[in-house]
């Protein structure tokens, strides 16, 4: 990718404002009315914000109206079909806009950002009415000289859009949703398999690789885990780590340092170190107290 030198990069809202030629008032957002676009450049384009892009059906209603959602750092053709003309709208926010806002504890929420591949709705005609006039209020917003009060508006609408969204997403995917809700019992499982598995070469699990496992991304397993496990992912896969060293110091006579290398540590002291923290108590003295009892 760095080697091609046609590659459209797009990391601010000032270069989506330049990319499509419209305008923005505001650092945060920016709407673009497709169908006010002579051509769309049909080359790809990285781009490091977030978007969502709603397209109507098309003139022989073979298509209906749909919607895809693009978290930041994607590398992708935005509209695939070449260099043509569109009948739609394209919202792009960054992250600056999230942090201290309502949307900062709710983009967890909205999956499609999040469930590890590019999602794209398909919606009815009137639904897509519905989406059209959050973006249209959007733009109406961006369009005003920002005070003290754009931030919190345009977040609050972008909520209001996404909620409507994630409504879409949940009644077609309802096996995605129950999935995410059963993520615990996911976790449980996969750390099972794991730490059953043959002792050579195993390392520690980490958040990154059981998001890898489950095909999400490790941001999104951590706020799915806050959600419905009451912990985060790493507080998670620490106590299972525990769990399966209490079990091997109550039942098997091998030396502490052994199953620190079973079990993937890369030194005796980390198990020990971390056994410590959050047992509070070593792993020696652990066992000690085992036999006593």
């Amino acid at each position: 990718m760095g080697s091609n030198k046609s590659i459209k990069r797009v990391e601010t809202i000032a270069d989506v404002s330049k990319y499509f030629g419209v305008s923005a008032s505001n650092e945060w957002t920016c709407v673009v009315d497709l169908s006010q676009m002579a051509k769309i450049d049909p080359q790809p384009i990285y781009i490091n914000l977030y978007c969502v892009v709603c397209v109507a059906e098309d003139s022989n209603k073979q298509q209906q109206p749909r919607i895809v959602f693009m978290p930041p750092d994607h590398f992708r053709d935005i509209f695939p079909n070449g260099y043509t003309t569109f009948d739609g709208w394209m919202l792009c926010f960054n992250q600056s806009l999230i942090e201290g806002t309502i949307l900062e504890n709710r983009m967890g929420e909205y999956a499609f950002f999040h469930d590890g591949s590019l999602a794209q709705l398909s919606i009815s005609p009137t639904e897509y009415e519905m989406i059209v006039n959050c973006m249209f209020s959007l733009r109406s917003e961006q369009d005003n000289i920002p005070d003290r009060y754009t931030k919190r508006i345009l977040a609050a609408g972008i909520a209001v859009l996404l909620t409507q969204c994630l409504r879409y997403y949940e009644r077609q995917s309802p096996r995605n949703y129950t999935r995410n809700a059963d993520i615990v019992k996911q976790m449980d499982l996969l750390l099972n398999n794991h730490f059953a598995s043959p002792y050579p070469h195993r390392a520690l699990p980490t958040v990154a690789w059981c998001a890898k496992q489950l095909h999400i991304t490790p941001n999104y397993l951590g706020d799915l885990m806050r959600k419905y496990g009451e912990c985060s992912a790493q507080e998670f896969i620490h106590q299972r780590i525990i769990d399966e060293i209490k079990a091997r110091l109550e039942l098997d006579s091998s030396s502490i340092s052994q199953i620190a290398y079973d079990l993937g540590f890369k030194y005796p002291h980390h198990l020990s170190r971390l056994f410590t923290k959050i047992e509070g108590c070593s792993p020696h003295d652990y066992r000690t107290s085992l036999a006593t009892k």
